[in-house]
């Protein structure tokens, strides 16, 4: 079939998942090519890094340093939300992306009524249009250039939420008024360790303390000695692990959460759980 561009394309088309680099650049990994194929900004076709894709082959040119490809459509997303400093041009609010590969400024549609420039923001993509990607704000984060602001956009940009909804935070609020004091019929089908001498491992600053070690002496022998007999005490130590799933239940709200975060993650001055 013939394009606007004066090529013909192959009829075949392939589904891949595209690389971009900072320059705008499309790459394509496909089987039967021993290059990967680049796709040259115009023929993107609104695709962003790591999107999966359809896209087709272009026959070589002599003037191709190596083979080129197009981009049908977008067959997914690989990520939506993004982080970025605002800027105004004429009137219209825009958001300069964090990531370098985001190849275009995303112009926001219906700006807050406090947004301004310099800002860090976290936005969502909504679609595209002539003036390229449109988006919407989800979160001001702050002053760009700050340093809690700057650590926020981090994580953010990483794809991992500071704030807990609304939901999970009230089933983690009950479970600690329904849990205190222990129940006595939960007591009763577990192994109680509270008389024996058992500390956390964690420090007291810890978030959550679900790990601990036991220590008690079991036994005691005696071993003879060259002049005298000295005692070797047995000592059991024990390694106490949290049930969670005596407070997180299955398909409940903090469950679900839970699946989406999986661990927790470690900056240099915080900790995202």
């Amino acid at each position: 079939m013939k394009k606007g561009n004066g090529t013909k394309e192959t009829a075949k088309t392939y589904t891949a998942e595209v690389s971009v680099n900072s320059r705008g650049f499309g790459y394509l990994s496909l089987p039967g090519y021993k290059d990967d194929i680049e796709i040259q900004p115009e023929n993107l076709n609104t695709a962003l890094h790591k999107d999966e894709v359809e896209a087709v082959v272009l026959p070589r040119k002599r003037t191709d340093r190596r083979t080129q490809g197009r981009v049908i459509r977008v067959v997914r997303r690989f990520k939506e939300k993004f982080v970025g400093e605002t800027r105004k041009q004429e009137g219209k609010f825009f958001v300069i992306p964090d990531d370098y590969r985001f190849y275009e400024k995303i112009f926001i549609e219906n700006p807050p009524t406090n947004l301004a420039e310099k800002l860090k923001v976290y936005v969502r993509l909504t679609g595209w249009s002539k003036m390229g990607p449109k988006g919407e704000v989800l979160k001001i984060i702050g002053v760009e250039g700050q340093h809690d602001v700057e650590m926020k956009s981090i994580v953010l940009e990483k794809g991992f939420e500071t704030d807990f909804p609304a939901p999970a935070e009230k089933e983690a609020e009950d479970i600690g008024k329904r849990e205190k004091p222990i129940k006595e019929e939960e007591t009763k089908t577990r192994r109680d360790f509270r008389g024996v001498t058992t500390f956390t491992i964690d420090p007291k600053t810890a978030k959550d303390f679900d790990d601990a070690i036991s220590l008690r002496e079991i036994a005691s022998s005696k071993v003879p000695a060259q002049k005298s007999e000295i005692k070797n005490p047995t000592y059991e130590i024990g390694i106490h692990i949290a049930d969670v799933s005596h407070y997180v239940k299955e398909d409940s709200a903090l469950d679900k959460e839970a699946r989406e975060r999986a661990f927790s993650v470690y900056l240099v001055d915080r900790t995202i759980p």
